[in-house]
């Protein structure tokens, strides 16, 4: 094509073609300029007829007409021969991708062509950089002979893996030549047989712009091929032509590099099918199913997304499902729905299924894939009365469903042998069904809950679903645990699925919630939780509903104002039972989840944002769903990103307590999960308070001594920080608990413990006992005084994980609050210790905060207590005491003492102490503050004898005159309510209310004590003194003032208080039930027969249940059935009071009262019972007689013959008791059978897509049928009570942390109990599991499950290694364990800059794995050898790349220089774990500076250092960046990779079975750090300002660490080989022309040393050097031909490419051992058979002369343009190595004799008697080293001049030059 400018504006452009047989697949223009610069007009085209042409033009006048000048022919060329065997196998090959194209040569395979740039740019990089290896400059040197003869090279990929390369010489050279083709190379097997696709069309090659890799010594000239398939997918290939045009030890190959995967356009929707895949739809009608996981793909891991099944419908409406396997794709392409049947890859259509009977008029909306589990009825024959059992298979089934016809569609599936891997067979349509007279307009929103089960966790939650139903009218049905859930306006429709006993499916609807919510988008419902999307005005509103029963609505809990548009929602349930809900916005992604509420008066529902991060991708997201073990799928745009669960630094959670990252390392949100919504530890104040109120004085008793025993006898004085704490165990929690306190001998038992708490004697022999571990074997025994006061003491100085600062104050308080109340313990009753537990714990708590972080007074709900206590002359007296005896009115209150002080002669007697308190307690008597008081006790006499007294005071002779007076008289009493006034006008509020009563206006003082005081215990108090408890007022003040304070601050404690004085105990219980606004609601008993579950009270404090408790016993025993309250109001009430206490983080409590609370039977058959047999007050009672009641005893403070936790000796048609003492921990047998024990799933033919993915579809059916075999009436509380099971798993976790993986956990294993326990805790919660029907193999999957999630693997491990986890487990757990690994390594290799958190927990992951060595290694069924080997040498690499981000220099230190010796060791599995203890065990510690090795200092720094006063600080050192830490840390990888290449080159000649290895670093390893060193020198190269001296270099190190470390590496390399792109040559000046690239050449060498030179401006060919006491005049006419005049010019090495070629022959430079030159072996001879140390192998010489040199390092040395370094020399700048030299020696060479002059110049080149260089380095210049003899004689001495200097100083010879 030409063009010709016709016009200014306008272009012409010509054709003309270039004939070919067949259509031309692909073009590529030769860029390589022309032989006079012009562009070289060069085409090459590729043809379908399999040849390729080369087009160039003639004619030079006409350069756009183009003339064929080459042909490559691939048939004359073929590696392997065509026979018809080699052409069924390219037909089989390509049959996928060609079938459907017609007329096609299935033989064709393109020829490619290398552009000659790029060829010639990927070498000339790497000959422009440091080369150390004698061999591969040798073969880079024929490499480049061979481009620059031959510079356009080809290549094809035949059908069978093969490679041909072809060479083309003379294709644009003047004159011109006929082109020569020839074969250059043939590999019998580049490329895999499922590469060869990417190879049909054409191949972009690129090199390494960046020159990543151009210090290689194994790949330093590599092309990176990109490739696409017909699908459009990518692949990266990496071509090394060191091993294609040169023989290495390695095997010519192509190796894939990366490789890009996705969809071509936008994807429309995503969605999770099953088994952790995704299924993707594009807006083009691309269809694709992925599958995460680990992998091996030729010997490379990855977890990448895996595409397993694609296919292309072209449809505007479009739905697609999985069905079964990833094969299997049921599609509805807007006319009918077809099941595609896929082949093997999953990419060709093998054949279809159409669903029939489907009325294509009616559109679907939404189309699903569900299964109902197998089941096992039972039914009863009645002829011979025998049980027969019926299985019924799992029945697989399509839903479709349209929205516009309101009408779904059922299809069921039938495999082959009902197994999901096998054939297809049919497919039958079940039936459709009508929702025309339910659905009043067409639905917005659709969502099938419980389609598959996308983890354990949702598994047995869906499974425990259709266990939960207790309708006798559907027992008889096969329920599904498929919900289907349809909004309509505002309302939600909520359905289930059943099997009618016809064999037929129905959708039954369940419930409807009327939401009030407008415009809803999205809705999400799982496992009883629901998300729901909604719009008010603009803003989208987050909405969360939930219900802790399966038949009951949920319920509203919280609304969340996000203020952005929601484009999706996923929810996603831990192994613990944890809710985590992520939701999508357009360019970001935010992750909530639930908090625990931290007290009884904050907000039970609380969600709070976990992490949010923005998505980097051009286009708004459209998409989300959640893949197994916290991976989260993004969609975006073309993009399907994978984000794995841990959390940054930028990630950490806002609303959580400081953290120490040296015990807590980078989390992820599973921690966070458990951190903040978790269960209490067993030691949380929280917790311990709440089982005070109980009154398990025991089980707080077992708590303080746990933790008392592991700080005496495990920590002591030992000062370090506690990580962990051993956990009690489950048993013992709960048999303490349910335990009853009936017997005496216990009871005496008790008394003799509380008796030591006051004999000194006695304690000291106990104390002394303990210490001995004599006779401590009493868990519940509470402590003595000596032991509390240690306690104390230990906790005060050490913080307990998990407990915030204040939390640890408040259990100080606490200990202290239970010694106080375990002196009276035996003289209270119940409800007196709980007031005694508060009131001393308020009173601790204050003491110990701040003054403005102190209570004020007591809450109602804490004084409550006292109102109810029936010990309250005692309860007084501690109140007396704790106020020093002296009681003030500020105490009364604080106290609320007259509120439930019920004797009236002990409230005037209390009121007389305050006013008499009041008037004493001041320093300046006044009678004014006690008048209220007195006046009150109506003792106006004692007053005014107060005031008599009152000398000096201002009022007093008024005040005597006025009290002088007759009160009793009116006229009087109006003159005292006048006063009353006239102080109110005053706001003197207190004095005007005395002044009332004194003029008998009591209602008149109340009121302005509640209205100006706001005082209404004040209030009440003057009402019961002034007027009695019957007072009228008091009984006004009650319902007019504090009960509606209560409803206005929702203090339900205060309301019940209030009823207790108004002594109407129906309404107390009313008001701890029923809600707040509905405690005066007169209709509310019509109103709870209707709607009994919706005005149940929202519980937030449980304690409520404890007084309903005993206000109904009391009710009980004053023989007052008639509770007023419904057994089902009761029952609701009770399972909100569950809920509160799993809120407050206390799961074992909520499954208690659980246990204690029965549903009520239907209110058809209580309306057929008598009233008293339904009363409320029996659901929690024993099955006895009232009348044999016996009334609680004070000498037992919680002892009573109805025990609420006592076990029950009948329990019918009631939950499974799951604290029962005789039968909970007993050796039972599973209630279920093994779900993973059974090998018939795990065995099962799988077809060969996966072989794994039949594991996890078998794993979900069997959760399904183990968890229906149990079967018990759980009142739809199934799922919630294995939630709350679920909670605990963790702490198993936490306990074996603390004996396994903490910082005393040496001592803890010292210990056989704390061993013991471990074990008992791991059984405890696999018997607490089965009691709510989770059997042993599902918690054993949960606990595997839990510990992926929370990267506990080193626990876990020690669990399989104790056989106590089954053979599926352990397969599943290692193919997590392998992905973890392999993310950590990735992660570890990122450019991203991790905080010391982060850095922590990749080296804690790396360091658990060698430590576990010993165990996965031996797991040989789920671990090859070969994978071992990987893994270890990822954790091994981790650990040097952790902590040298760290700045960890000493640990680096550690495995650096064990490094070598460990890739030897990977020959076998012994070796390997040798070689991980030779690191632990054999720390070496780094080289010692020596302080006369100056030149290891900078000159800033050269004296005042301690050589120990720098140790690591991690904090600081992680985030050191200097440039001084980045050259250390490129130094370290450089040698890493020095190493490694090593290694891949001795492994490669012995071809044994680290082959696979060997590919494995090559393909994983090398890249990455090689990129992460070329970033650190860009980084380095910014902080220098592009000055990369020595100079600059030493003075960046600025610590005493690194200046260790730094010589420490320099023992292991030469500093050349660490930093390659530093100058390490002195400041000379180099004098070449600057328009030239060729390194510097020696022209001559002086006598002695040269302070100055000059070029003759006149001549340029004469150059005058300046000598210490002469001139010499050079001539240096016959070296011209090395170059142009010489000018002055920039030096050569400081741009950084001049140190490139100075190392290139052979000889060696005599100088120390630890000097600065590079080794003449090759990298390969580290691991050659020369065993010699890497000092020898790098600074040793190959030659006898140089093994056998004396230490000549002090002898005088010329210095040329790159000399080494010597302990005892330095640089040029650095002045003070010139003393150590020998000046007799320099006075000897400094001659003035002609004669002398040839001899002297030879030395000065280094020339000795056998021609070789004996002195000067600058025979490691290349030039040097090949004309070194020549230029001797090429330079002349014309003349020699005297001059005098005019400053000769002996060390400082710098003199004045003039040129003339």
């Amino acid at each position: 094509m030409d063009k010709e400018s016709t016009t200014t504006t306008e272009l012409d452009y010509q054709f003309f073609y270039l004939s070919h047989p067949q259509y031309v697949t692909h073009i590529v223009w030769r860029r390589l300029l022309g032989p006079h610069g012009a562009p070289a007009c060069t085409l090459f085209t590729m043809a379908r007829d399999g040849i390729g042409r080369f087009w160039r033009p003639i004619d030079s006048e006409k350069p756009q007409y183009l003339h064929m000048s080459a042909v490559i022919d691939s048939n004359q060329s073929l590696v392997t021969e065509e026979t018809s065997s080699s052409t069924e196998n390219i037909h089989s090959c390509h049959t996928l991708h060609k079938k459907n194209e017609e007329e096609e040569d299935d033989d064709f395979a393109p020829i490619h062509y290398i552009s000659c740039d790029e060829l010639k740019s990927s070498l000339y990089a790497q000959l422009r950089c440091h080369s150390r290896h004698d061999k591969l400059d040798h073969a880079l040197e024929k490499m480049r002979d061979l481009i620059r003869d031959t510079p356009d090279l080809l290549f094809r990929i035949q059908a069978d893996g093969s490679l041909t390369f072809w060479g083309v010489q003379h294709l644009n050279v003047l004159p011109r030549r006929v082109p020569r083709v020839f074969v250059v190379l043939r590999v019998a097997q580049a490329v895999n047989t499922d590469d060869i696709p990417y190879f049909l069309n054409a191949v972009h090659v690129l090199h390494d712009y960046a020159h990543v890799q151009s210090s290689s010594s194994i790949k330093p000239a590599e092309l990176s091929l990109v490739a696409r398939n017909k699908r459009g997918q990518l692949r990266c290939y990496g071509l090394n032509l060191v091993d294609f045009l040169d023989s290495t030890v390695f095997a010519p190959r192509l190796y894939v590099k990366y490789s890009w995967l996705g969809h071509r356009h936008t994807i429309r929707t995503i969605h999770q099918v099953a088994n952790n895949r995704l299924c993707t739809i594009g807006i083009d009608g691309e269809i694709n199913v992925w599958k995460y996981g680990f992998r091996e793909t030729r010997w490379r891991p990855t977890t990448q997304l895996r595409l397993t099944s694609s296919i292309r419908i072209d449809s505007s409406k479009l739905l697609a499902t999985t069905v079964g396997q990833d094969r299997h794709i049921a599609i509805y392409d807007g006319h009918q729905v077809i099941i595609y049947i896929l082949d093997d890859p999953g990419y060709h259509i093998h054949h279809q299924i159409q669903c029939e009977s489907y009325d294509a008029t009616l559109p679907l909306s939404y189309l699903y894939f569900c299964k109902i589990p197998s089941t096992t009825t039972t039914t009863t024959t009645p002829e011979n009365d025998r049980d027969t059992s019926t299985r019924t298979e799992t029945t697989y089934l399509l839903v479709g469903i349209s929205t516009s016809g309101k009408q779904s569609f059922i299809w069921k599936l039938h495999y082959l042998k009902n197994d999901l891997s096998k054939e297809l067979q049919k497919v039958t349509f079940c039936q459709s069904q009508s929702f025309d007279s339910q659905w009043k307009k067409e639905p917005t929103v659709i969502e099938l809950n419980g389609c598959f089960g996308t983890s354990t966790t949702s598994t047995l939650l869906e499974s425990l679903k259709y266990n939960s139903n207790d309708d006798p009218l559907l027992k008889s049905t096969r329920i599904s645990a498929v919900d289907l859930t349809v909004v309509i306006d505002q309302d939600i429709l909520c359905y289930k699925l059943f099997e009618t006993e016809q064999g037929g499916f129905e959708w039954q609807e369940t419930f409807i919630i009327q939401t009030e919510l407008q415009d809803i988008q999205h809705i999400k419902y799982t496992a009883n939780v629901m998300a729901i999307v909604s719009r008010l005005e603009n803003d989208p509103i987050l909405s969360l509903w939930s219900e802790i029963r399966t038949d009951v609505p949920p319920i509203l809990q919280i609304q969340l104002n996000l203020r952005e548009p929601i484009i999706d929602i996923a929810w996603n349930i831990s192994s613990d039972g944890q809710f985590i809900l992520a939701i999508a916005f357009s360019r970001k992604i935010s992750v909530y989840g639930e908090r625990r509420a931290t007290d009884v008066s904050d907000d039970l529902d609380k969600w709070i944002n976990y992490v949010t991060f923005d998505v980097d991708t051009p286009d708004d997201i459209t998409g989300i769903a959640w893949l197994d073990y916290g991976v989260l799928s993004v969609a975006a745009g073309n993009q399907l990103r994978c984000y794995i669960k841990w959390l940054t630094r930028e990630d950490r959670i806002q609303e959580q307590p400081p953290f120490d990252p040296e015990f807590e390392p980078m989390s992820n949100i599973y921690d966070e999960s458990y951190e903040l919504n978790g269960p209490l530890p067993f030691y949380h104040p929280n917790l311990l308070i709440h089982y005070l109120m109980w009154g398990k004085i025991d089980l707080i008793n077992a708590v303080l001594l746990s933790i008392y025993r592991f700080l005496r006898h495990i920590i002591d004085e030992v000062d370090i920080k506690v990580d962990q704490v051993p956990q009690l165990c489950i048993s013992t929690i709960l048999k303490l608990q349910n335990e009853e306190s009936d017997g005496s001998n216990k009871k005496k038992g008790k008394e003799q413990h509380y008796s030591s708490l006051f004999e000194d004697s006695d304690e000291e022999k106990e104390d002394t006992a303990i210490l001995l571990g004599i006779d401590d074997t009493d868990e519940t025994r509470p402590l003595t005084r000596q032991e509390t006061t240690f306690l104390i003491e230990q906790l005060e100085r050490r913080q307990l994980p998990g407990l915030s600062h204040g939390e640890k104050i408040h259990l100080l308080a606490m200990i202290d609050t239970f010694v106080e109340i375990s002196i009276q313990r035996e003289s209270l009753d119940e409800n007196g210790a709980r007031f005694t537990a508060l009131v001393e714990n308020f009173f601790h708590l204050n003491k110990a905060l701040a003054l403005e972080e102190q209570s004020k007074e007591l809450a109602p709900r804490d004084t409550i207590w006292a109102l109810h206590s029936q010990s309250q002359d005692l309860l007084l007296e501690r109140c007396l005491r704790l106020c020093g005896g002296k009681l003030l009115w500020k105490d009364a209150r604080a106290m609320g003492i007259f509120m439930w002080l019920k004797k009236s002669e002990v409230v005037i007697e209390q009121m007389t102490n305050i006013a008499r308190n009041t008037y004493l307690n001041q320093e300046v008597k006044d009678p004014i503050n006690c008048t209220l008081y007195y006046l009150a006790l109506r003792k106006k006499g004692l007053l005014q004898s107060l005031w008599r007294t009152a000398h000096g005071h201002k009022e007093q002779g008024v005040m005597v005159r006025f009290l002088a007076n007759d009160f009793s008289q009116p006229r009087w009493r109006t003159a005292a309510s006048k006063n009353a006034f006239v102080l109110l006008g005053r706001q003197r509020y207190e004095y005007a209310a005395a002044f009332f009563l004194l003029g008998d206006k009591l209602s008149d003082a109340v009121g302005v004590i509640l209205k100006n005081l706001k005082d209404y215990q004040l209030a009440i108090a003057i009402c019961r003194v002034y007027e009695g408890d019957h007072s009228p007022l008091l009984q006004t003040i009650l319902k007019t003032h504090v009960l509606p304070l209560a409803k206005e601050t929702k203090d339900r404690w205060l309301m019940i208080m209030a009823y207790s004085l108004l002594e109407e105990p129906h309404e107390c219980i009313r008001s701890i039930v029923v809600p707040l606004n509905d405690t005066c609601n007169e209709t509310l008993k019509e109103q709870e027969n209707i709607h009994h579950d919706t005005i149940v009270a929202n519980v937030n404090d449980p304690n409520l249940f404890i007084l309903y408790q005993h206000l109904k016993e009391q009710l009980r025993l004053q023989n007052k059935q008639n509770l007023e309250i419904s057994s089902r109001l009761e029952y609701a009430f009770s399972l909100n009071v569950s809920r509160a206490y799993e809120r407050l983080g206390c799961p074992l409590l909520a499954l208690f009262i659980l246990s204690k609370c029965k549903k009520p039977a239907p209110e058809q058959e209580q309306e057929s019972k008598p009233i008293k047999e339904s009363r409320a007050m029996d659901l929690f009672a024993e099955e006895e007689d009232v009348s044999k009641k016996k009334e609680s005893r004070a000498i037992d403070l919680f002892a009573e013959e109805e025990d609420l936790f006592a076990p029950k000796k009948k329990q019918e048609d009631r939950a499974v008791d799951l604290f029962a003492n005789d039968d909970i921990f007993a050796d039972t047998k599973p209630s279920s059978t093994d779900l993973f024990g059974d090998d018939d799933w795990l065995n099962t033919t799988t077809s060969p897509i996966d072989d794994e993915e039949e594991e996890l579809d078998g794993e979900n059916e069997e959760i399904t049928e183990n968890n229906q075999e149990d079967t018990n009436d759980d009142n739809g509380l199934a799922i919630y009570k294995a939630l709350l099971v679920m909670r605990m798993i963790q702490t198993i976790f936490h306990g074996a942390a603390a004996l396994y993986d903490s910082a005393v956990s040496s001592m803890l294993k010292t210990s056989g109990g704390y061993q013991a326990s471990f074990e008992q805790r791991q059984e405890d919660i696999f018997t607490l599991g089965e009691s709510v029907m989770i059997s042993r193999p599902i918690l054993n999957r949960l606990l595997l499950e839990k510990s992926i999630e929370t990267d506990v693997f080193a626990l876990y491990l020690r669990m399989i290694d104790t056989h106590t986890v089954s053979s599926s487990d352990a397969k599943v757990f290692m193919t997590a364990f392998k992905t973890g690994c392999l993310q950590v390594f990735r992660a570890a290799l990122n450019e991203q800059d991790y905080n010391y958190a982060g850095l922590a927990f990749m080296e804690r992951w790396s360091e658990r794995v060698m430590s576990t060595y010993f165990i996965w290694s031996k797991l040989q069924q789920d671990i090859s050898f070969s994978q071992a080997q990987k893994i270890a040498l990822n954790a091994y690499v981790t650990m040097i790349m952790v902590t040298l981000k760290q700045r960890h220099f000493e640990k680096t230190w550690s495995f650096l220089s064990n490094f070598k010796s460990f890739l030897e060791s990977l020959s076998s599995s012994n070796t390997i774990q040798q070689g991980f203890d030779k690191v632990h065990q054999n720390e070496e510690k780094m080289v010692d500076i020596d302080p006369d090795d100056f030149d290891a200092f900078s000159e800033d720094t050269l004296f005042g250092y301690d050589m120990d006063e720098e140790a690591y600080r991690p904090m600081a050192d992680c985030n050191d960046r200097t440039a001084g830490s980045n050259m250390l840390e490129a130094a370290s990888l450089n040698y890493v990779l020095s190493i490694l290449e090593g290694y891949m080159q001795h492994a490669e000649k012995k071809l044994d079975s680290t082959s696979e290895l060997i590919s494995f670093i090559w393909m994983v390893m090398l890249d990455p750090i090689a990129y992460r060193t070329h970033t650190l020198k860009d980084t380095i190269s910014l902080q220098l300002e592009g000055e990369l001296t020595k100079r600059n270099m030493s003075r960046e190190y600025k610590s005493l660490r690194q200046k260790k470390y730094w010589r420490s590496l320099k023992s292991l390399r030469t500093q050349e080989r660490l930093l390659p792109f530093i100058n390490f040559a002195p400041p000379d000046i180099n004098i070449l022309p600057d328009d030239t690239e060729q390194p510097p050449q020696t022209l001559y060498s002086t006598p002695t040393t040269a302070h100055a030179f000059a070029v003759n401006s006149t001549c340029p060919d004469t150059v005058a050097i300046v000598m210490k006491s002469e001139v010499q005049e050079i001539d240096l006419t016959g070296v011209q031909q090395y170059g142009t005049h010489m000018v002055r010019s920039t030096s050569y090495s400081s741009t950084g490419h001049g140190q490139e070629h100075h190392h290139h022959h052979h000889h060696r430079h005599h100088h120390h051992p630890h000097n600065d030159s590079y080794p003449d072996t090759e990298e390969e001879d580290d691991f050659g058979n020369n065993h010699s140390s890497d000092t020898e192998a790098d600074g040793g010489s190959s030659t006898t002369k140089t093994r056998q040199r004396s230490k000549s390092h002090h002898l005088p040395h010329h210095r040329g343009p790159y000399h080494g370094k010597t302990p005892n020399s330095s640089v040029a700048a650095s002045p003070a190595s010139l003393r150590l030299a020998d000046t007799s020696k320099q006075q000897q060479q400094q001659t003035n004799n002609l004669d002398n002059l040839h001899e002297t110049l030879k030395r000065s080149l280094g020339i000795g008697k056998e021609g070789i260089m004996s002195g000067s380095e600058t025979s490691r210049s290349p030039a040097a080293a090949s004309s070194i003899g020549s230029i001797a004689e090429m330079v002349s001495l014309k003349r020699n001049i005297q001059a005098t200097c005019s400053e000769a100083h002996p060390y400082f010879p710098f003199c004045k030059f003039w040129l003339f």
